[in-house]
């Protein structure tokens, strides 16, 4: 399959400089600016079908994410004649997701402790010094 016309080589970049770090970084942003529990693969197929099937929320995280990213559904589509490319690309967004909810997780684990009261009685809750 030829994706020069849309912008999108399973190579890194293209001459126009879009390749698939363009839908890395969009993927990198859904668990934070969609859902974190996102099924990506289920979501993506029911909008490249949009059969009836389709209910309003998942129809709705569909069209939040051709929102932030409009090219995806002209790359879906081409994507649609040929599935194990399609799948290929699902899996790819669908690791990516999974990793920034990792890092999330992480940093927000380190990041914690400057939280923790205390004094659980007591009800303000301030970051500790880092100096001590």
């Amino acid at each position: 399959m030829n994706f020069s016309n849309l912008h999108y080589p399973w190579s890194k970049k293209n001459k126009n400089g879009d390749g698939l770090e363009v839908y890395t970084n969009l993927a990198q942003w859904i668990p934070l600016s969609v859902d974190p529990f996102i099924d990506i693969g289920y979501v993506l197929l029911a909008g490249i079908d949009q059969n009836d099937d389709c209910d309003d929320a998942t129809w709705g995280l569909y069209n939040m994410i051709i929102s932030i990213q409009p090219k995806l559904e002209d790359v879906l589509e081409a994507l649609s004649e040929d599935l194990s490319e399609l799948q290929q690309f699902t899996k790819h967004l669908r690791k990516t997701i999974n990793s920034a909810k990792t890092n999330d997780t992480s940093s927000l684990k380190s990041a914690i402790s400057q939280y923790v009261k205390e004094d659980p009685n007591n009800t303000i809750m301030l970051p500790k010094n880092k100096s001590s």
